[in-house]
């Protein structure tokens, strides 16, 4: 993520609170749910309000993750695999990878200083949600007797995360980040592959939600972090 520490994204006008001055793209349009794009100066692949103004917020709710797998068509054929972009994934491995995903998000997510991870929607709280989309497994299915099976990039996913108000469901933040599992592993190790992936995955959703916090001129930027001082104080 390319994440600028140019004063464009989040300088203030007057006291602690006030609207942030936000770099938008000026050459896009917004996006159908009111979004625009932010100066990839400041921070790639990001999309906001024009308004964006997180400072009054508190607390954070961690939403259930969503995972989002591309439609594979067509059977395995062993003698044509080495020419498929993706192989269809098991309903158990889809719901491994979601569960997987979902707790690991929540792990890293809860690190997000200084907000106090709250069970509830209420005021001064921001809905937090992370997403993989288009994900694509180019692990072949393992078949009773085969040879061993080395698997090349295996899984290719596109992160997601959205901030909205908890009170008005208003989505406020977007960002996004294609990635994909780079490396070469036998079909034995993918379940701990897969296990690190998810943990990798989400780590990038915090420093995106970093990032979208300090361009909205959230609490967030007040830290000090050397000192772990994070007080609303």
């Amino acid at each position: 993520m390319a994440m600028s520490t140019l004063g464009i994204a989040f300088l203030f006008s007057g006291e602690i609170g006030a609207q942030p001055l936000i770099a938008l793209d000026s050459e896009t349009d917004s996006t159908s749910d009111g979004l625009y794009q932010v100066d990839s100066r400041v921070m790639d692949a990001a999309w906001v309000r024009p308004d964006l103004n997180l400072a009054k917020y508190t607390g954070i709710l961690i939403m259930p993750t969503i995972t989002l797998f591309r439609e594979v068509f067509g059977s395995y054929n062993p003698r044509t695999a080495s020419g498929v972009r993706g192989f269809r994934v098991s309903e158990t491995n889809k719901n491994h990878l979601s569960v997987s995903f979902g707790e690991a998000f929540h792990e890293f997510t809860s690190q997000l200083k200084p907000y106090e991870i709250v069970d509830d929607a209420e005021r001064n709280v921001l809905l937090v949600q992370g997403f993989l989309i288009d994900v694509v497994s180019r692990i072949p299915p393992v078949r009773s007797g085969s040879n061993r099976v080395l698997v090349r990039r295996p899984w290719e996913v596109t992160l997601m995360v959205e901030l909205r108000d908890s009170m008005s469901n208003q989505l406020l933040a977007r960002s996004v980040e294609k990635t994909r599992i780079r490396g070469t592993y036998d079909v034995t190790e993918l379940p701990e592959v897969t296990q690190w992936a998810t943990k990798s995955w989400s780590e990038a959703l915090l420093e995106r939600l970093r990032g979208l916090v300090i361009i909205g001129g959230g609490r967030w930027t007040n830290c000090d972090l050397r000192e772990n001082n994070c007080s609303f104080d």
